[in-house]
């Protein structure tokens, strides 16, 4: 800078004419140096626009992997529960068949009278379904209805079984059985023609050509609709087909739930056999993809999707050279996205995970779900960023060639009468105009460095002035999405961060008291299982299991508070407000017994030890923010209503039970689940008893013998507080028998021993006192 005032200062002092290039010379170097600013403005946003691309790349396809991976285990724990379902149907039907018909069986329905009261819309008959027992039964045709009616009616013992796969089963439309010219089943669809034969469709004759059980590809029924079942044939010692137990799958909901991802763009979502044939695809089944052929007329389905199916050859490839992994993601054209580099020529990735379709114990195979989805989406706000910002460069550039030759005139015409003048007002101009470009240079390429923290004082309201703003925005923007990146990406869930990130102005850091539900969870018998493994194969074990617990945390959104050895701290309704905190708890508490089920399979086949574990949920007011020192902080919840969650976890090794919530946790969420009351509960450490419940599932997917055992407890339980101990010890050992072995039945049962001995205090409100934590 002082170089310039120097050759200013000189210029002025020889002569007039040199001082009239001197002043153009200025004016052109003031132009160059603003093109320069505007230079180290766009080289620091296209690194940092490449920075975040990347960023934005990895994040986006990492959280995408994460939830196709877990809707893939949903879908495979869904797969093998219908195949056990199967698999038992198959032995009821073997059962029903050798033993005595029943004196009072089911109401009975002929299939076509079962269509004709659903038509006319019988209320009684409506009433009936999905509530009580009932079947519907088809003969071949030339059978006799006298002949076969013993048959008929010992096949009605599986109603009850029909009845209650439709109550817990997803996707299914029909449960039924084959049995020697007989069809029979629940709960029925529309009318059959008059020439139905079982024996003549898809999934009974693949089931005796395979003779094994086995699921169809895609198909249409008799109804028109598309299905896929899973057969399990009976067999002859000749290997003919003596019977079958079937359930038919809806391929409408089955693709709606691979289809449905939240805000995921997806083009297409595919299920893929271990052969590379398309099982099932999104988009053929709702109509929007190629045209492939139609149902033939005696049956088959689907002729293999054929161009669907060659265009995921490179795709299958991919995943095939690596058949150990269990999830990837796989560009278009075959490379793994790890090793893919530039994505620019890149416009789908494939997100595939593996899917163990068991057919039988010999034959397991591995499936893949597979998401197809457009890369463009993704990275399309980091490309509207740069053009934005390229149109400005470009619109600053124009203006600064246009002032700078329009003053150059104006100097040139008034350099000879201002001489004087002109000399001050160069030297004073050269100050004034150089500093802030200076300033604006160092700033953008501490950005471009990614020191975020120094900012520009707005000097003026022409161009540098725009420049100094917008560098100053983007500064704040950046260091907004980073701080919040930063500070929440190891708590909480990648969709809450990407809201977050979205509008950083939501975020309050400090310590703030807000309604909220903890979450707590601990391995039962950790340290016996600590002391007989061994130390790397005991952290691998816990590893994994902490892992899945977190999944389910992060599917409802939870924040993770910290991790104490096996134990999980997380808690819902911060850093985002969240009004159904409690229910999101809940749900994330009965996903994590799913998971554990789920590790115990695989850890069965491995030899390995299987864990158990406690929960306990408690809502109420708490204090939440970033607590600890200058070196080292923590995102947490303080309060008694914390603490009280804590008790409530290990208060659940007293009653024998999983999950166990505070009055608060139940009251919030009662309208979306079923919880029994427990007892009124004196913890260690609070005054007060509290009213403890056990969480048993989601309002629509209980049980019903675990709803009618909870319910005679209950009973039980205002019995015991009354005193009457003959009523409260009946109502007990009723809810055991119901349940097939109930922890808190047997836990009172107890008590009721101790009192009849020793009876409570006349004071005594039915309050027990827990002196363990």
């Amino acid at each position: 800078m002082r170089i310039v005032h120097k050759l200013f200062l000189l210029l002025a002092a020889i002569s007039a004419v040199p001082l009239a290039l001197a002043s153009a010379v200025l004016i052109w170097r003031t132009a160059s140096d603003q093109r320069e600013t505007l230079r180290l403005i766009g080289g620091a946003w296209d690194h940092t626009t490449q920075v975040g691309q990347r960023t934005v790349s990895r994040q986006a396809w990492g959280s995408h992997q994460r939830l196709i991976e877990d809707r893939a285990a949903a879908l495979q724990a869904g797969f093998e529960t219908i195949r056990r379902s199967v698999q038992l149907e198959r032995v009821l039907l073997e059962h029903a068949v050798a033993e005595a018909p029943p004196s009072s069986p089911p109401p009975l329905f002929e299939g076509n009278e079962a269509a004709d009261l659903l038509e006319k819309k019988d209320p009684r008959f409506l009433e009936m379904r999905g509530k009580e027992p009932y079947a519907i039964y088809r003969l071949v045709p030339g059978a006799s209805l006298d002949e076969k009616r013993p048959l008929i009616t010992r096949l009605s013992r599986l109603a009850p079984y029909f009845a209650q796969n439709h109550r817990t089963l997803n996707w299914i439309k029909s449960s039924y059985v084959y049995y020697d010219g007989v069809l029979f089943g629940y709960p029925g669809g529309g009318r059959f023609p008059a020439d139905y034969d079982p024996r003549t469709r898809y999934w009974l004759r693949k089931a005796q050509d395979k003779q094994r059980l086995i699921w169809t590809k895609m198909y249409r029924d008799k109804d028109g609709e598309l299905l896929l079942t899973y057969v399990d044939p009976i067999l002859a010692a000749d290997k003919s087909l003596v019977g079958a137990a079937a359930i038919d799958i809806r391929v409408g909901p089955l693709l709606d739930r691979l289809f449905d991802l939240g805000g995921v763009p997806v083009a297409d979502a595919i299920l893929l056999d271990y052969k590379g044939n398309v099982r099932a695809s999104a988009t053929f089944a709702k109509g929007t993809g190629p045209a492939v052929e139609d149902l033939m007329n005696d049956g088959k389905p689907f002729l293999e999707m054929k161009s669907l199916a060659v265009r995921l050859k490179p795709v299958y490839r991919a995943i095939r050279e690596k058949p150990n992994r269990l999830a990837g993601i796989v560009t278009d054209d075959g490379r793994r996205l790890e090793d893919a580099g530039d994505l620019s020529d890149v416009s789908e990735l494939y997100t595939y995970a593996r899917i163990l379709a068991v057919m039988s114990d010999e034959i397991k195979n591995d499936w893949y779900y597979i998401v197809r989805s457009p890369i463009a989406p993704i990275l399309k706000p980091v490309g509207d960023i740069q053009s934005a910002f390229d149109r400005l460069e470009t619109d600053l550039s124009d203006e600064i060639d246009g002032r700078t030759k329009r003053r150059g005139a104006q100097a040139l015409m008034v350099v000879a009468a201002v001489l004087v003048l002109a000399s001050a007002v160069a030297l004073k101009g050269a100050k004034a105009t150089a500093r802030p470009l200076v300033e604006i240079a160092e700033i953008a390429d501490r950005i471009s460095q990614g020191d975020l923290d120094k900012r520009l004082t707005v000097t003026a309201k022409d161009e540098v002035g725009q420049a100094q703003t917008a560098i100053n925005r983007m500064a704040d923007e950046l260091k907004k999405g980073l701080f919040v990146q930063n500070t929440f990406k190891r708590y909480v869930a990648p969709s809450i961060v990407e809201q977050l990130m979205k509008d950083p102005d939501r975020v309050r850091l400090g310590g703030e008291r807000r309604h909220m539900t903890v979450f707590f969870s601990d391995v039962s018998g950790f340290t016996t299982l600590a002391e007989h493994m061994d130390a790397e194969a005991l952290v691998e074990l816990i590893n994994e299991y902490l892992s899945a617990i977190t999944l389910c945390i992060f599917a409802q959104e939870g924040t993770i508070d910290k991790y104490e050895g096996d134990a999980i701290v997380a808690f819902w309704g911060a850093p985002l407000d969240q009004p159904d905190h409690a229910v999101r708890a809940c749900q994330a508490a009965l996903d994590s017994y799913i998971a554990l089920d789920a590790l115990h399979h695989k850890w069965l086949k491995l030899g390995l030890p299987l864990l158990d574990m406690r929960i306990g949920l408690n809502t109420g007011h708490m204090v939440v923010g970033n607590m600890g020192s200058m070196v080292k902080m923590d995102y947490t919840v303080l309060g008694d209503a914390v603490n009280l969650g804590s008790r409530l976890e290990g208060a659940g090794r007293a009653y024998g039970t999983h999950i166990l919530l505070g009055e608060d946790t139940y009251e919030t969420a009662k309208d979306s689940i079923e919880a029994r009351e427990l007892d009124l509960l004196a913890v260690k450490g609070r005054k007060h008893a509290v009213r403890v419940y056990e969480l048993l599932g989601m309002k629509g997917k209980t049980p019903g013998d675990k709803l009618n055992a909870a319910r005679v407890f209950e009973a039980g339980l205002t019995a015991y507080r009354s005193r009457d101990w003959d009523s409260a010890q009946s109502k007990f050992r009723e809810a055991d028998r119901i349940a097939g072995g109930d922890g808190p039945s047997r836990i009172f049962l107890a008590r009721l021993d101790r009192y009849r001995v020793q009876p409570p205090p006349p004071d005594w409100r039915g309050v027990f006192t827990l002196t363990e934590k």
